[in-house]
């Protein structure tokens, strides 16, 4: 099951933004457990307390925590998770490329854009989930990288590099 969180302050858009994903993921047949939040400080909490999701659909311009805001938070506690912004204002994708970013929707293109990028995470995640993985952890971070991806490993000190 792959969860996804969809945040965006203005109630109308966060439905419509939501049927849409629902309508997709069923088309696909794809497992999903979607979450909706209108305030992006409660998305802000669950994200503290480690109740993450694989997928984060944001609004960029939002009161109290942006998108960016949020962005932020989530490469914190998550480095695996995909963000995808649904903004209004085409001002943000530059600024918005500075952070691990998936995809940048237009509200304006929402049909299009957002089913384009979400086809693409789930060929990602699809990936991850059927080839072998090596996860690293410790106490400030955990990294999950497919084991393909190895090309060499050597020990410096009492770290191991690869």
């Amino acid at each position: 099951m792959i969860k996804i969180a969809l945040c965006d302050d203005e109630k109308a858009f966060l439905n419509l933004a939501e049927e849409k994903v629902r309508r997709y993921c069923s088309e696909r047949q794809v497992d999903v457990k979607l979450k909706c939040y209108v305030d992006s400080d409660e998305l802000a909490e669950d994200i503290e307390a480690k109740r993450g999701h694989d997928i984060y659909i944001l609004d960029i311009d939002m009161p109290n925590y942006s998108g960016m805001k949020i962005a932020e938070l989530v490469e914190k506690f998550s480095e695996d998770a995909y963000i995808i912004y649904l903004t209004s204002y085409d001002k943000f994708a530059v600024q918005a490329c500075g952070i691990n970013v998936a995809g940048y929707v237009l509200k304006s293109q929402l049909d299009i854009g957002l089913e384009e990028i979400l086809g693409k995470i789930f060929e990602r995640i699809e990936r991850k989930n059927t080839e072998k993985t090596y996860a690293i952890s410790n106490e400030r971070r955990y990294v999950k990288f497919l084991q393909k991806d190895i090309i060499y490993i050597y020990k410096e000190g009492k770290n191991v590099i690869f």
